[in-house]
């Protein structure tokens, strides 16, 4: 927060526009020079807002400034770069009093709001962009009030189209919105080298995607309601693979396990754990055909040996073989 260089401070506490030391950072939502007021007496007429609920100020509170949130991430100042023909002949009127006691500063056309425009909200939260009848509509950046950052495209009031979202954890989404949630395509960050690529819908993971966490391990595959769902593939760090379905997470139905050293499974999973029928193979091209239960085989099975002949084994010497854990 910088310091207050030059401003005159009325009773009441508040500051007149006038006054208002442009450099001021507390001050440069409300009163950046690239929304300084101008118009004509031609333009105020017929674009100022007429509705009785709307209240032309001629200060500013300081409590509404002094409470302006910083964004969490150091994202610079908003540019306006993206007007659009018409707005060039609109004036920028105001502050006004808004609902609920938020104020905008801002072009207007037929009494609404439209074109470049800043809203502070009295929470501290404040939207600097676009604005088309009376709504955010357009490119524009919201800042909470606890700090997180929306900026992209805006359709009447929602985040809707491109975006990105910046999180005071520092986890950062890029792509696709729709109503306020991420929806379509979109790229996740996270501090801690966490990143998801993939299918978004209503604010979730949805659909395909590849996960990847801090710790190397990789999933490529189905993701539902955010939870890794489907037929999916997941890589271990120490070079594990498993292809196969997943429910809640957790490994679940039909499923190969594949070991660095060549060892592998093929059966049902449940839970994570192998469950049902499944054969196990060694890398000499043995194989092990039974019931397992828990990760375990359980009864007797049959040994298939790497010339094709087979015997029954039972459960007594199934235990001294050499079978990996998942």
């Amino acid at each position: 927060m910088g310091n207050c260089c030059t401003e005159t401070r009325h009773q009441d506490g508040s500051l007149r526009l006038g006054e208002l030391n442009l450099d001021d950072e507390r001050l440069r939502v409300l009163a950046k020079q690239d929304l300084k007021i101008s118009y004509t007496k031609e333009q105020r007429d017929a674009h100022a807002p007429k509705d009785p609920a709307v209240i032309l100020l001629k200060e500013i509170p300081q409590d509404l400034i002094s409470n302006l949130k910083s964004p969490c991430y150091p994202l610079g100042p908003f540019n306006f770069d993206k007007d659009e023909p018409d707005y060039h002949d609109l004036p920028v009127l105001g502050p006004y009093q808004m609902e609920k006691g938020s104020v905008y500063l801002g072009q207007f056309k037929n009494g609404k709001r439209h074109g470049r425009g800043r809203q502070v909200w009295t929470d501290g939260s404040y939207y600097e962009g676009y604005w088309k009848d009376d709504m955010a509509n357009g490119y524009g950046r919201l800042v909470h009030f606890n700090g997180d950052v929306y900026e992209g495209e805006w359709r009447d009031d929602h985040a809707h189209g491109k975006g990105k979202y910046y999180h005071p954890s520092g986890a950062v989404f890029e792509g696709d919105w729709k109503l306020d949630c991420q929806d379509g395509y979109g790229v996740e960050t996270w501090p801690d080298n966490v990143k998801y690529m993939g299918d978004y819908k209503e604010g979730n993971k949805h659909g395909q995607g590849t996960f990847y966490w801090g710790s190397k391990d990789v999933y490529k595959g189905s993701f539902v309601q955010n939870f890794i769902q489907g037929y999916g593939e997941y890589y271990w760090h120490d070079g594990k693979v498993y292809k196969g379905e997943w429910i809640a997470n957790r490994m679940h139905g039909k499923g190969e396990f594949f070991w660095p050293d060549s060892k592998y499974f093929k059966g049902n999973y449940i839970e994570d754990k192998k469950e049902g029928p499944g054969i196990f193979r060694w890398p000499d091209g043995r194989e092990l055909r039974g019931e397992w239960k828990n990760g375990n085989p359980i009864g007797s099975a049959t040994m298939v040996n790497a010339d094709g002949t087979t015997i029954v084994i039972d459960y007594q010497e199934i235990q001294k073989l050499d079978i990996a854990e998942d």
